[in-house]
């Protein structure tokens, strides 16, 4: 079985879900651990939500590369905006 999800998340996500697991799934815990607020963690969590959600896109490799890039805080959103339009144009992509 193929977890195409996985290949969304950095290092950085992969420790914060062993982290999670670690404290048993408590977002509290978490907070505790990392020694920031709950809202702090609950975004962390929600970023990494959304990288998981779209892995169910039907989009391009290089596509979703882009949204992740944005996600991660790496390009701003205008940037990915432009990146993804200019690659569907090139490309002919939905």
């Amino acid at each position: 079985m193929e977890h195409k999800w996985l290949a969304m998340l950095n290092d950085d996500d992969m420790e914060f879900i062993h982290q999670f697991i670690l404290a048993s799934g408590s977002l509290k815990g978490l907070a505790a651990h990392y020694g920031v607020t709950y809202p702090t963690i609950r975004n962390r969590a929600d970023r990494i939500i959304n990288k998981v959600r779209l892995s169910d896109d039907e989009d391009s490799p290089y596509v979703l590369h882009i949204k992740t890039m944005a996600m991660d805080g790496k390009i701003t959103q205008e940037a990915a905006k432009e990146l993804i339009t200019t690659f569907r144009i090139m490309f002919k992509e939905k």
